[in-house]
Order: structure tokens, then C-alpha cells, then sequence
């Protein structure tokens, strides 16, 4: 018998997408929920999906965005972000309470999972701290010689992506149907995003992972979600634009 993981990432503050993706979950009968991070920045409802978060999800690492308005409240100038990014976080630290700023600042960069051959992070292996992005082939093999498991599981770039084979990784669109991974090699699975979706597929992005001692399956699942609520919360808190065209369109 196997475990089944169910994770999702970088749901930025999406309530009606997390919503979805928590009534979504329950027919899938994870063992557990693991949340990659990235719980708020971009979207108008950062305390509902931090308050879920820290509700449903067994283990929860760092997003940059989670550290960007950790910073922001501390003062701290936030150098990694382009100026939307930093002013949605200004935003979102009006409606976060003192604890759910100290929940988003206790959370760790990476954990590791001996037991099901795994490790996570937000958006790399090596150096998660630094939020690198794993999107071409010399990345993804740079990161594989510092992984200590055959499995990895990242979000960051909001695009469902596999990067399978150590030496030569090979990069694969989410595929459709389930997809099983061999623990003889290394892989790097991006679970995609709940909230901002950047694959020019709208719907909510997570997967579930069923984990046996030489293999793991990989199942990727969309969820539609009512996007017009999430825009009108956008418009109201004065981020309309560009962040309402990339959730409708998906990029």
C-alpha cells in the first residue's frame, strides 16, 4: 500500500481558487495536504487562505511572497520583487492579523521526507532562501545534484511542469493521465499554482502523488473556480489590470 500526498502552492491570496481546490480535495482521500508555499501576495483575500492553510495543511514551507510581507511588516525593504508584487503585499498586510503574520513567518524553506524519498520547496533545491526558478534543462539538472532524494516537489513558477532523468533532464507538460516515476532516477515535479495559474490554462492547478517504496504516480487535477469574484476583489482593492488578465487568461 501506498500513500497518497495531495500538495498545492502558490495560491496568492485566491480564495474563491483555494475554496474550489478544498471541496475538490476530499474526493481524492489524501493522507495528507502539503502546502508549498507562496499562501498569499497578488490576490485580495490573503487571511481566509492563510487561516485554511494553517487549518488543513499537515506540512507548509516559505513562499518568497510569504517572506516578502513578513519583511514588509518588519520594515525591511524587499528587493526581489517588482514594484505590483510589493504594493499587492502592502495591500494584503492590511488584512492580516498578528498572528497570521507570525504563522507566515515560522514557516521553514524546505523540509525533507526520508521516508517517501522526498523534499520540498518553493522554488529550488539548493539555496531555496534565494527563490531560484527551475524553467530550462540546465536548471533543473543544477538543482538535481544537490537533491538527496530521487523526488522534489516545487511550485514558483505557476507552470505544471515534470523534470525527469539526472543527467539529461527532460521537461514534460503536465500530462493528462497519470504519470509514474521511477525512483532509479531524479525528478523534479512543479505542482503548479492554485491562485495564478501561468500555463494559459484559468482553472486551479494541484496534484496528488502516490508514494511507493520504488515508484511514485503522478495525477495533476484542474478545478474551474468563479474568477469573476477573485477580479472584483482585485478591482476593489485597487489591483485591477494586469493581475485580472493573467487570471482570466491564464499567463
Amino acid at each position: 500500500m501506498g500513500i497518497r500526498i495531495a500538495i498545492l502552492s502558490d495560491v496568492h491570496s485566491n480564495w474563491p481558487a483555494l475554496q474550489a481546490v478544498g471541496k475538490h480535495l476530499p474526493n481524492q482521500s489524501p493522507d495528507a495536504i502539503y502546502c508549498l508555499g507562496d499562501i498569499v501576495g497578488y490576490g485580495p483575500d490573503p487571511q481566509e487562505c492563510v487561516q485554511w492553510i494553517q487549518a488543513n495543511a499537515n506540512i507548509v514551507v516559505r513562499g518568497n511572497h510569504d517572506d516578502g510581507v513578513v519583511k514588509v511588516a518588519a520594515g525591511q525593504e524587499v528587493v526581489d520583487h517588482n514594484h505590483i508584487a510589493v504594493l499587492a503585499m502592502m495591500k494584503n498586510l492590511e488584512k492580516l492579523s498578528k498572528d497570521d503574520l507570525a504563522y507566515l513567518g515560522q514557516l521553514p524553506y524546505q523540509m525533507f521526507f526520508e521516508t517517501i524519498n522526498l523534499i520540498i520547496s518553493h522554488g529550488c533545491i539548493h539555496e531555496p532562501e534565494g527563490w531560484d526558478y527551475i524553467r530550462y534543462p540546465q536548471e533543473a539538472r543544477g538543482q538535481m545534484q544537490f537533491m538527496q532524494t530521487r523526488f522534489a516537489c516545487v511550485g514558483h513558477t505557476h507552470q505544471p511542469t515534470i523534470w525527469t532523468g539526472s543527467n539529461s533532464p527532460v521537461r514534460l507538460s503536465y500530462p493528462h493521465e497519470p504519470y509514474k516515476l521511477s525512483a532509479v532516477q531524479k525528478h523534479i515535479i512543479n505542482v503548479g499554482s492554485v491562485g495564478q495559474p501561468r500555463d494559459r490554462d484559468p482553472r486551479a492547478c494541484y496534484v496528488t502523488i502516490d508514494f511507493y517504496q520504488r515508484k511514485i504516480v503522478v495525477r495533476y487535477h484542474r478545478v474551474s473556480y468563479d474568477i469573476e469574484s477573485t477580479i472584483k476583489g482585485l478591482n476593489q482593492m485597487g489591483m485591477q489590470g494586469l493581475l485580472s488578465r493573467r487570471l482570466g487568461l491564464g499567463i
